[in-house]
């Protein structure tokens, strides 16, 4: 009987344990490679997500949305869980959906109102774009997505710190924050290139 009170006990303790790592707030749902935990991954990536209409349009109506198409929006949603964080501007937590994030959310503002409380995975930091990202780094993960507009994307690539970029280019025009494509692409080389329906999705990798 003692035996297997301790035994009993013993696999109260071990569930109990591996109850409360679960039950911990899941900042991403994606499956880690635990070889990885301790310290960073060689293939450690920031990426930057962008959608823009045919002619260089990366938002219509004051959103994102007015240029996106149901194909690119299945796709990042997907790419979203590939990531440790997400790193947005102000401007884009106002304007677009991120009520529901898969990982850490953070937003770059020097607003202190918090337009994303619902999101308990947001976090709004007030600091230069590229002490942010170095933060999300050290707390959340080498793997940072960037989905913002033209402004952080000029100033990231200004700074050399993306690592690929990840283009959709959907058939909408007439939209504002115009972006030159190519500009964007230089000093990057195009690994991916592919229609799909009406949608162009272009990765590049930095040289």
């Amino acid at each position: 009987m003692i035996m297997r009170n301790q035994i009993f006990r013993k696999w109260a303790v071990t569930f109990v344990a591996l109850f409360a790592m679960v039950s911990q707030p899941a900042y991403c749902d994606r499956i880690k490679d635990f070889t990885t935990v301790a310290g960073q991954r060689p293939n450690q990536l920031v990426g930057y997500g962008l959608v823009m209409g045919l002619d260089g349009s990366t938002s219509k109506d004051g959103s994102s949305a007015g240029v996106s198409t149901n194909t690119d929006r299945e796709r990042f949603l997907k790419r979203r869980r590939e990531f440790d964080c997400i790193i947005i501007g102000g401007n884009t937590a106002r304007s677009e959906r991120y009520a529901i994030t898969p990982c850490p959310l953070v937003v770059i503002s020097r607003h202190k109102s918090n337009v994303l409380i619902s999101n308990p995975n947001a976090f709004w930091w007030n600091m230069e774009p590229v002490e942010a990202l170095e933060k999300a780094k050290r707390e959340f993960g080498p793997d940072i997505l960037v989905e913002a507009g033209p402004s952080l994307l000029l100033e990231y690539l200004k700074a050399g710190v993306i690592d690929q970029l990840e283009i959709s280019i959907t058939p909408v025009t007439g939209g504002e924050h115009l972006i030159d494509l190519n500009e964007a692409l230089r000093g990057f080389e195009i690994t991916e290139d592919r229609k799909v329906d009406e949608t162009r999705f272009v990765t590049a990798k930095k040289h």
